[in-house]
């Protein structure tokens, strides 16, 4: 339990979704960091997931991003959790500084949920909730199982709807979250007293990214220093470049580096959490 409170300048991005599979770990390391630094470029950006089943530090700790990345268990959480709380109350905060916590599925989900209630984190930072929804049936009951339980209190908690196909029609690609009277289908929206909620449009490249053991920041990196001709002089100065097929490959590098690049100037750089 916290003891001191202490100027809430320090951001923990806390990602939490009881159902597994909703696209938790792409909005921790892709979306909110790109939201992030598209306004705060020197933001300092450390990610913990706790989590009984992945790794994905051992992925992200080479990038650029994240100032630290750490995988851990959801029975080592208290522990770090723990000692974050410590240097909230002893060092000085830092407007700059973001924690985004990854918090894996199922009840590990409401395991580390409670023990971030128990800490009363709200004390010492400004804790914001990222509830991942996608049109599938079963996360409706999963969204209304955490705020049954109590878990939302003073924190602001966002409701992102995630891979959207259809921009046009989100309410109806969301039926299950924003409910349809027609078809019986009751609206969790409404049931939740209509909460802040952001629309993240399907990325088709969030796979490729994930392959290259980059984030999406960092591979829109290319794009952001270079135009393409001046990449193509950058090129030239490889000792690889009368490799053909390498070429070609940097050049669909730089070319997806600028879809990403759009993408997040088109559809996170206004988004505020």
């Amino acid at each position: 339990m916290a003891t001191k409170t202490a100027t809430k300048k320090v951001k923990i991005i806390a990602v939490a979704g009881a159902k597994g599979g909703v696209g938790k770990t792409t909005i921790s390391t892709n979306i909110i960091p790109s939201i992030i630094l598209s306004k705060i470029p020197n933001a300092r950006i450390d990610y913990i997931e706790i989590d009984n089943n992945n790794r994905t530090a051992d992925i992200l700790k080479d990038t650029e991003t994240f100032s630290s990345t750490e995988s851990i268990t959801v029975d080592e959480g208290m522990k770090r959790l723990q000692k974050m709380v410590f240097k909230l109350i002893t060092e000085k905060n830092d407007s700059h500084h973001h924690i985004v916590l990854d918090l894996g599925g199922g009840d590990d989900t409401h395991k580390v949920m409670k023990m971030i209630k128990d800490l009363e984190l709200t004390d010492l930072a400004e804790l914001i909730y990222v509830v991942p929804v996608t049109a599938s049936r079963v996360i409706g009951q999963s969204i209304m199982d955490m705020n049954q339980k109590g878990y939302f209190k003073d924190e602001k908690v966002i409701y992102m709807l995630n891979n959207i196909r259809d921009e046009k029609n989100i309410k109806d690609e969301f039926k299950i979250f924003f409910g349809d009277s027609q078809r019986n289908i009751p609206s969790i929206y409404d049931e939740l007293k209509q909460p802040t909620i952001l629309a993240i449009p399907h990325c088709g490249l969030f796979d490729v990214v994930s392959l290259s053991e980059l984030d999406m920041w960092e591979y829109s990196y290319f794009a952001r220093k270079y135009t393409l001709a001046q990449y193509t002089k950058v090129l030239q100065t490889d000792e690889r470049i009368e490799n053909e097929d390498w070429f070609v490959q940097q050049v669909q590098k730089y070319t997806d580096s600028m879809v990403l690049k759009e993408y997040i100037e088109t559809n996170l750089k206004q988004v505020e959490l």
